[in-house]
């Protein structure tokens, strides 16, 4: 019998070569925990809907290296975020490898079903997972018919790293069949420019969806980058920090 993910995530998993390198290249080592949101939540408060209304969960997590997240209900695994790449990169440099991550799990149209028990699992190479619960409760309101509008699932909020260090931006859509795009702006909320309409400028899109930055060729005064990523009508900012070593 195959074990879930989420079992998985929460047992002794050994390391391997790549995930050590990476976990031995963290300057400030290994972190992994949840986070507040904007609003000062966490995840485990209790949540309540109506029928008909639309229900988002967000689970918040500050982690070094970026964690993979997976969503529960009533302990059966409902989505799957997996985290960055970046063992690809040359983990022989010492890198900061911060980030705070966001990922949402949406109902645009709650049911009676959707009540029940939700868990957010946070999961890291260098790191014991972690589990975050919550209960949802859905009560009497008016049904309504209503469309799945394609949605951000996962992002990298925010980013700190070494200006010798490529970062790879997590942005994951809920419709594979709606694509993934960025645009580049600056501090005044103003589009640059789109970095996947040109090649040699530093960034690279990854079929997942992800962008690659490498600093090297964004210029020795860039200090942070805020990149946006659009999936449908529905978008979030991602900034990196450039820190000097």
């Amino acid at each position: 019998m195959l074990l879930s993910l989420a079992v998985i995530a929460l047992a002794s998993v050994p390391l391997t070569v790549a995930d050590e390198a990476v976990c031995k290249s963290l300057v400030d080592g290994p972190a992994l925990r949840f986070e507040r949101d904007e609003k000062g939540q966490l995840l485990s408060e209790a949540h309540s809907v109506k029928i008909g209304e639309r229900l988002e969960l967000t689970c918040t997590v500050f982690a070094s290296p970026t964690a993979s997240i997976i969503w529960l209900h009533n302990g059966k695994e409902v989505q799957i975020n997996e985290g960055p790449q970046e063992f690809l990169f040359d983990s022989r440099h010492r890198t900061l490898g911060i980030s705070m991550l966001k990922s949402r799990l949406v109902r645009d149209c709650a049911t009676a079903e959707d009540a029940g028990e939700y868990s957010c699992i946070a999961m890291s190479p260098c790191a014991k997972a972690i589990k975050q619960t919550t209960k949802v409760t859905v009560t009497a309101g008016k049904a309504t018919v209503c469309a799945a509008q394609p949605s951000i699932t996962m992002f990298t909020d925010s980013r700190m790293e070494y200006p010798t260090v490529p970062v790879q931006l997590v942005c994951r859509s809920s419709h594979s069949m709606v694509g993934v795009h960025w645009v580049r702006v600056d501090d005044d909320d103003e589009t640059i420019t789109s970095p996947i309409e040109f090649a040699g400028s530093g960034f690279f899109r990854l079929p997942s969806g992800d962008l690659i930055v490498d600093p090297k060729l964004l210029g020795d005064d860039v200090a942070t980058v805020t990149m946006r990523c659009f999936v449908g009508d529905d978008h979030v900012d991602s900034t990196i920090m450039f820190m000097n070593e």
